[in-house]
């Protein structure tokens, strides 16, 4: 199994910051959202334009979707230390909450 070197993040979700920088916090590797987060939609239609000729082919695809420009990256800024330790009370509280009383 290869370690997780880097993070692709696409969707609704992936438009927040904060959410994003947290995300590269709590794994310990960047993150990196597209310059257009609606990358499964978008890739969908590129496929489509893909069938009906509006592309050569492949190449001429990937020229356009390179020409869209670079997305945003969040680098990780916890040291293990913090990330273990944040891990560790996140753990503590999901077991907590399944012997809450409800």
């Amino acid at each position: 199994r290869e370690p997780l070197e880097l993070l692709a993040v696409d969707g609704g979700m992936s438009r927040n910051a904060l959410m994003m920088q947290m995300q590269a916090d709590a794994i310990g590797v960047p993150v990196v959202r597209a310059a257009n987060p609606e990358s499964t939609s978008m890739g969908a239609t590129l496929m489509a334009g893909l069938a009906v000729g509006v592309w050569e082919d492949t190449e001429a695809l990937a020229a356009a979707v390179r020409a869209g420009g670079a997305g945003t990256q969040w680098a990780p800024e916890w040291e293990q230390e913090k990330r273990d330790r944040q891990f560790g009370a996140w753990k503590g509280a999901v077991q907590k909450s399944f012997t809450q009383e409800g």
